[in-house]
């Protein structure tokens, strides 16, 4: 009896309806989506584009947060791993499918094969052979679409040199939810390529040398070409992707543009021992332009008053007299100059400094309602009540309603006097 494949194991989901607090990646809850109680784990590497240990391994945190019922045996999980192009072990080795691999179901039941097929438990698909012993058919060999040629958008032409590395990449699963006209492998190479535009040379995106011929580079273009054709997808439900693939049918035909023709493929050369990918980063950099001196003090000015206002918030007077300082000095202003003025009050500074700033704040048209406020504030802060209550009286007479001048004099009025 030959040993179990672990990769015929078929994960069932748990009935969870909590999901607070689970600790999942997207690539993990893109898998956990596909599972469906009847595909086992090889064909679910096929269909999410990773390898079979990382199908194992995601299968094996989706059990461990509880979220799938998986059973691999110590022996099971040590049997010999599918050949490279996609195929099942050959019959005989140690994980060659028999009769006493199909998948088990409980007795009274239909039984599932790999294959997905339903077939009565007493009655196995077989042939019989010379001596009329019936035997298991092998389901048929499932290669991983990246290899298939009739489809591009299907992965044939996917590089395995590109910055990420496709069976690592993170397929986002509210994107992978939409247009249904396209297969889930198609949506992710069509999110791989998009991905990649801006991070790989012409070369890399048709998968040449940089000594390519002119045929070659023609055939790279159109094999690709084919399967990002918007034509191809006109009137289909594309949901995002619709965008996405005319976007790197457009890369195609500049890079096919540059490299077609020997001159331009000479300068883009060029560019590539610069350091460059594409002439389209020279095009970017051209439309870059130095600030004008309007819009650097704007933005100087932007910095000092966040700046300030930070230190106000922790009762940073001193740091926030600072920036307010500067902020005047990039745009003289009244309003900047009372908030400086105020912040530098409470920093007790001299009061020669202070009256001079309050001169210069009347000189830049501050309200004189505020510069009275803020004047009495500071007398009281010197000790000179005299002085504070001739100036809220002042303040009264320019807004009688102003409710801090007079609360301030009706507390001097209170007062005893001895």
């Amino acid at each position: 009896m030959s040993s179990p494949n672990p990769l015929k194991t078929v994960p069932a989901r748990l009935p969870v309806t909590d999901y607070a607090g689970l600790q999942v990646s997207p690539l993990d809850w893109f898998l956990l989506s596909r599972i469906d109680g009847a595909t086992h784990l090889h064909a679910l590497a096929q269909i999410t584009g990773q390898s079979d240990d990382q199908v194992v391994a995601a299968c094996r945190r989706l059990e461990s947060a509880g979220l799938i019922q998986l059973e691999l045996s110590p022996s099971a999980q040590q049997a010999a791993i599918p050949a490279p192009d996609g195929a099942w072990p050959a019959s005989g080795s140690r994980s060659a499918f028999s009769a006493e691999d199909r998948i088990p179901t409980r007795p009274g039941t239909k039984s599932r094969t790999s294959s997905g097929n339903h077939r009565a438990e007493s009655e196995p698909r077989s042939s019989k052979g010379s001596t009329g012993r019936q035997a298991i058919e092998p389901p048929p060999v499932m290669r991983p679409a990246l290899r298939s040629e009739s489809d591009p958008l299907s992965g044939a032409a996917v590089p395995t040199h590109w910055p990420v590395r496709f069976e690592a990449f993170m397929f986002d699963p509210i994107e992978m939810a939409t247009g249904t006209a396209l297969t889930d492998r198609q949506k992710q190479v069509v999110l791989f390529y998009h991905y990649h535009l801006r991070k790989v040379t012409y070369y890399d995106l048709f998968q040449i040398g940089q000594t390519a011929d002119r045929d070659e580079t023609k055939r790279a273009y159109f094999r690709l070409s084919k399967g990002f054709h918007p034509d191809r997808w006109f009137r289909k439900d594309t949901g995002v992707f619709g965008a996405k693939i005319e976007e790197v049918f457009v890369w195609l035909n500049r890079a096919y543009s540059v490299l077609s023709s020997p001159r331009r493929r000479q300068g883009y050369d060029l560019l590539l021992g610069k350091g460059y990918i594409g002439e389209w980063q020279l095009e970017e950099a051209g439309q870059r332009r130095e600030p004008t001196e309007q819009e650097q003090s704007k933005r100087s000015l932007d910095v000092h008053l966040a700046r300030a206002r930070r230190a106000e918030s922790e009762s940073d007077w001193r740091g926030a007299s600072e920036h307010y300082a500067r902020a005047v000095e990039t745009a003289p202003r009244g309003d900047l100059q009372l908030k400086f003025l105020t912040a530098l009050i409470r920093t007790d500074a001299p009061a020669t400094r202070v009256r001079a700033e309050f001169e210069r704040a009347a000189s830049l048209g501050a309200s004189q309602i505020d510069l009275l406020g803020l004047r009495a504030e500071f007398e009281t802060r010197q000790g000179d009540s005299e002085g504070a209550t001739e100036t809220y009286r002042e303040l009264l007479q320019l807004d009688p309603t102003h409710a801090i001048a007079r609360n301030a004099l009706d507390r001097t009025r209170s007062r005893p006097l001895f």
